[in-house]
């Protein structure tokens, strides 16, 4: 069974923000290590103790 490279499949999975921990290797798969990510709140604002550091 192969890999599916594309996120087609994950939108409803993927979180609105991403910190990107460029310290971490870049792969085909990653853009390096995720140090943080959630999602906005109706508002389009940081929900408040949910993910955010």
């Amino acid at each position: 069974m192969t890999r599916d490279l594309s996120n087609a499949r994950q939108i409803l999975r993927l979180p609105d923000w991403a910190v990107i921990d460029l310290n971490q290797p870049v792969t085909s798969q990653k853009p390096g290590g995720i140090a943080d990510a959630g999602f906005f709140d109706e508002q389009w604002q940081f929900k408040v103790g949910k993910g955010v550091k």
